[in-house]
């Protein structure tokens, strides 16, 4: 048994042996010069289980492996973890979960356009002529100012308020994406924005919905600029003047 206790042991395992093996002979010699006899005989289980603990720790590490002890020490910064294979299982498995509850749920902007009335945008639609889209906030007002419904196109539920709010057509001012919930989505930064978008504006291609684009030499050199006008039925160039705007615009809501 000494000779399987001592196998591979390292210097500081077998210096630990040593060491609570003086300490328990101390502490025997003592009870006994007191008469404590009971308590000299419990000092001999007490340092053969501190050695076997000792001994566990050092298998334990040589193996890459955690103790069967109850405690656990902290992972070493740089140490590599111990069982990889079932590590590396678990993180895939963390991984693949995460992955499927960030999934795009199909039905998520219908759920939340019924839940909100289309964030106020149901009820606005049900006068006039409704032209949906993203406008600046003087276009916007030219526009009403034409006898037409403008209702804001809303991120998370663009999509459904093309198919629920049936607009005579769609405005996309490139010079609107400065600020508001749209706000970045020129940009490289705004994907998400523009993969949105993008589809509300295949939904409305589908839907024969005419698509507005108003452009201007400030906007042309935005990253995602392009790909709206390639969606464009018309695209407008100058956007200096907002009543000649919202004129072009009534005529293509006009012609639906």
């Amino acid at each position: 048994m000494l000779r399987r206790l001592l196998q591979g042991t390292t210097r500081a395992t077998l210096g630990s042996y040593v060491l609570i093996a003086v300490a328990g002979l101390l502490f025997l010699v003592q009870f006994l010069v007191l008469g404590w006899w009971f308590a000299a005989i419990a000092v001999i289980p007490l340092v053969g289980a501190g050695i076997i603990n000792t001994r566990k720790i050092h298998v334990a590490a040589r193996a890459g492996a955690p103790s069967n002890l109850a405690f656990r020490s902290a992972p070493q910064a740089g140490a590599s973890r111990p069982a990889g294979g079932a590590v590396a299982r678990s993180h895939a498995t963390s991984a693949g979960r995460l992955a499927a509850a960030m999934e795009e749920d199909p039905e998520r902007s219908a759920r939340l356009f019924e839940m909100t009335g289309g964030m106020g945008s149901k009820s606005a639609a049900q006068s006039g002529q409704t032209v949906l889209g993203v406008a600046r906030d003087s276009l916007a007002v030219a526009l009403k100012s034409s006898d037409l419904t403008f209702v804001p196109l809303n991120p998370s539920i663009a999509s459904t308020q093309i198919q629920e709010l049936e607009p005579r057509c769609i405005v996309i001012d490139l010079g609107a994406f400065a600020v508001g919930p749209w706000g970045g989505t020129l940009d490289a930064g705004g994907t998400p924005l523009m993969r949105e978008l993008l589809q509300a504006l295949d939904v409305a291609k589908r839907e024969d919905v005419d698509v507005v684009v108003v452009s201007s030499d400030e906007t042309n050199d935005h990253v995602g600029s392009e790909s709206l006008r390639q969606r464009a039925s018309r695209v407008i160039h100058d956007a200096t003047d907002e009543s000649a705007l919202a004129a072009s615009v009534q005529a293509v809501a006009n012609a639906n």
